[in-house]
């Protein structure tokens, strides 16, 4: 399937006569109504610099972000209002641009804390607002939710125009760091979702709500209990990309009862039959639909080669990242050793090898980084490299393209996993040697048992003067003078 080498690519707006003609009659609509040219010009940053970031924002078949956020912004005032959060407006102008022009603002001026935000069941610390733009963008934002909840007591809103500001104040909650509030949203815009007959917006969005669900669930944020699943099946060839996408966020669903059953695992002594007999049964099942996934996108002959749009490319990339993820975490889930990952060079040579595309994807036209990106695309799948393979070249690579991802990803934060990734890495090899191959050029290096690292946990404590300090907690699994692997707890200051 991979035909094309790593090349540089960009992420550059490319607006087509239909884009531009909308982008007209939205804008006489909006010079109608604000009069100051600071206002004006976020409208026009949104348009250019912030939709392309959002999901699937330049795809034809998702018009979520150019057609219906533009549409409703220009009926409806409260969409405005949260838009107006992710760029400028101010008071006098109609309640429907503020949402919109704040959003923009905040994307623009986005204050992000470098903090990790993997620290379970603690209110995540609050980044001080600085930036005046912030400042006025939250005036804004507040003013939307304030005009949402008098509409909807007067019950004059209706469940599309109430989903589509739900998804615009997850954006807004994200860019400040609010993963708590954001979840509290997702939960309220999976209840609109389910119901209400909303089959004109649900295929547009029902991705969104996937990659959310999925990635809330690996990472922790998301209970067990918390399922949305819009297809419990999917058919047995795929028709395009999208059918593609929305059944590999499905398969995630099923992915995740074998990664708990594994994570019981680590953390008992000896091994339960009766849990690994259940656990070997749920992945041969699962690998059975993974497998069964991979030869129907195989059937849609498209790759990065492929005479298709470069937001397609990207696209592709970011499933078969997704896939090659999920199989990795699929095959390793019957194993308390670390070694098993050894076995799974070819995964991590494919998440490799999609996540260079995908980060100079991302890129503007300039060659820098949107602060923002609705969906998660090379950030977790560029750590699970990073701490998972033990190549020494692979590793390292994986490090330096999870530092140079955009700094947000919906859920995932790409600096505090950096970091953690960093510290992870530095655990293992310190104190070993390099070796080099027979061409003397490629360095590597052989990680024993004993010295690999898993299932890192972050804590935090306040010192005297009220400063908050992490702590890195991860296992190690040492074998003894009879070969049994010892379950061993460490920590380290990070």
């Amino acid at each position: 399937m991979r035909v094309v080498g790593h090349h540089k690519t960009h992420l550059a707006t490319q607006k087509s006569s239909t884009d531009a003609l909308r982008l007209i009659t939205v804008g006489n609509h909006v010079s109608s109504v604000l009069d100051s040219p600071l206002e004006l010009r976020a409208f026009e940053f949104f348009f250019d610099r912030s939709i392309p970031a959002f999901a699937n924002a330049n795809n034809a078949s998702r018009p979520f972000w150019r057609s219906y956020v533009l549409q409703v912004c220009h009926t409806e005032r409260i969409i405005w209002d949260a838009v107006g959060c992710t760029s400028v407006a101010k008071c006098t102008i109609a309640k429907s641009f503020l949402k919109v022009i704040s959003l923009s603002s905040l994307f623009e001026h986005p204050q992000y804390s470098d903090e990790p935000v993997v620290v379970k069941d603690e209110q995540h610390p609050k980044v001080p607002v600085d930036d005046p733009y912030h400042r006025q963008a939250l005036l804004w934002y507040n003013r939307s939710l304030s005009n949402l909840r008098i509409q909807i007591e007067q019950g004059t809103v209706g469940a599309s125009v109430a989903l589509v500001s739900c998804i615009l104040y997850i954006c807004i909650e994200l860019l400040q760091d609010n993963v708590t509030e954001a979840l509290a949203l997702f939960q309220r815009g999976l209840d609109l979702l389910s119901g209400n007959n909303l089959k004109l917006l649900e295929p547009s969005i029902s991705p969104f709500f996937y990659n959310l669900n999925a990635i809330g669930r690996i990472v922790g944020y998301l209970k067990p209990a918390t399922v949305f699943v819009l297809q419990t099946t999917f058919p047995n060839t795929f028709t395009s990309l999208e059918e593609a996408e929305n059944a590999i966020y499905a398969l995630s669903e099923y992915c995740m009862a074998p990664d708990r059953a594994s994570a019981r695992l680590q953390q008992i002594e000896s091994i339960d039959e009766e849990l690994m007999t259940v656990l070997m049964h749920e992945q041969r099942i699962i690998q059975a639909k993974l497998d069964c996934w991979y030869r129907n996108f195989q059937d849609l002959n498209i790759t990065l080669d492929s005479d298709i749009s470069r937001e397609d490319k990207f696209q592709v990339s970011r499933l078969c990242q997704a896939w090659a993820a999920l199989s990795l975490s699929v095959k390793t889930c019957t194993t308390v050793s670390e070694m098993a990952y050894d076995s799974c060079m070819h995964l991590f040579e494919e998440i490799l090898y999609y996540g260079r595309y995908g980060i100079e994807a991302t890129r503007y036209a300039d060659g820098k980084q949107p602060p923002f990106l609705l969906e998660t695309s090379v950030g977790l799948p560029m750590f699970m490299v990073a701490t998972q393979c033990r190549d020494y070249c692979m590793r390292h690579e994986a490090l330096d393209l999870l530092r140079q991802a955009p700094k947000v990803q919906g859920l995932i934060k790409s600096v505090p996993y950096a970091i953690l990734a960093a510290k992870m890495i530095e655990l293992e090899e310190e104190g070993l040697e390099l070796s080099y191959g027979a061409d003397g050029k490629e360095p590597g290096m052989f990680i024993p048992m004993h010295r690999r690292v898993r299932d890192i946990a972050v804590t935090s404590t306040r010192d005297a003067n009220g400063r908050r300090t992490y702590t890195l907690r991860y296992i190690r699994r040492v074998p003894d003078e009879h070969g049994v692997l010892l379950r061993i707890e460490e920590t380290v200051p990070i």
